[in-house]
């Protein structure tokens, strides 16, 4: 399968994961002070996720660092003049498809 391929595959299985309610935010403080700090809510993060496009692809997929069975994406996403670094993992569970939204903040540097 082409790089290609594979992104695009990714974006449409973000879309599912959320239109189907499949999808764990995962509350890190990092994630959560930076959502209090630009003044969004997780709901405005999925919005986020249905957005991106190809040309917001960084990384992946690459295996999760823990060990654990899934595929972790990366999409870095400009809003507001800054560069949010959004990180994603997708597992099986329970018979679906399933989305972790294991980072969502500012890049760092």
């Amino acid at each position: 399968m082409s790089k290609e391929l594979g992104i695009k595959l990714c974006l449409s299985r973000i879309k599912r994961c959320i239109e189907a309610g499949n999808v764990h935010f995962i509350n890190r403080k990092k994630n959560i002070e930076f959502l209090l700090k630009i003044g969004l809510t997780v709901g405005n993060v999925f919005d986020i996720l249905m957005q991106l496009t190809p040309q917001n692809y960084h990384f992946g997929p690459l295996y999760d660092k823990d060990g654990s069975e899934g595929q972790v994406w990366i999409f870095i996403h400009p809003i507001t003049n800054k560069k949010i670094y959004i990180k994603l993992k997708f597992f099986e569970g329970e018979g679906n498809d399933w989305m972790k939204v294991l980072s969502f903040h500012e890049e760092e540097k």
